[in-house]
C-alpha cells in the first residue's frame, strides 16, 4: 500500500471514527448517571440502581466503532442506527425530568423507603439528558449515504 492511499484511507475512516466515538462516549455518559445520582430523595435516604444495566446504552457505541475500524461506511451506518435510539430515550428521559415520581426506571433509581418521594431531578437525569442530546448529535452529522455517493477510487 503506497502513501498515498494510506492517507485517503485515514481520511474516509476518520469522520466514521469520530462520529462512532461520539456516540460510545454518550452511552458511556448515560451508564456514569446513575453513580452520579438520578434523583434526589425528599428525606435524604440513598437510592438504589442496577449500574451495569445502565452501561447496555454504550453498545452500540462500541458495535459503531469496531465497525468503522474495519469498514468507514458500515460504522456510519451504526452510528445512524444507534443514534436513532437517542431521539427515543431523549423522549423516554424527559420524564426523569419531568415526572419523576410517575416513572419506574429500576436500571437507573429504585427508591428504598417509602420516605423517600416525593423525588426531585439531580445531576445525573442531567447528565442523562446530555448523553440521549450526544447520540442524537452522532445521528444528525453521519449520513451512510455520503459515504456511498464519495467517488470511488481509482
Amino acid at each position: 500500500m503506497t502513501a498515498p492511499d494510506v492517507v485517503a484511507e485515514l481520511a474516509e475512516r476518520r469522520p466514521a471514527l469520530v462520529l462512532s466515538s461520539l456516540l460510545l462516549v454518550a452511552g458511556v455518559l448515560a451508564g456514569l448517571s446513575p453513580i452520579v445520582g438520578i434523583v434526589r430523595t425528599d428525606d435524604g435516604s440513598p437510592t438504589s440502581s442496577a449500574v451495569l444495566a445502565a452501561f447496555v446504552v454504550a453498545l452500540p457505541g462500541l458495535l459503531a466503532v469496531l465497525l468503522a475500524l474495519r469498514r468507514p461506511a458500515w460504522g456510519l451506518a451504526a452510528t445512524a442506527g444507534g443514534g436513532i435510539v437517542g431521539l427515543a430515550r431523549l423522549l423516554a428521559d424527559l420524564a426523569v425530568l419531568t415526572e419523576i415520581d410517575r416513572i419506574s426506571r429500576p436500571e437507573l433509581f429504585a427508591e428504598t423507603t417509602d420516605r423517600a418521594r416525593p423525588f426531585g431531578p439531580a445531576a445525573g437525569g442531567w447528565e442523562l439528558l446530555l448523553a440521549d442530546l450526544l447520540m442524537l448529535s452522532s445521528t444528525e452529522t453521519s449520513d451512510p449515504a455520503d459515504a456511498a455517493t464519495q467517488p470511488a477510487k481509482p
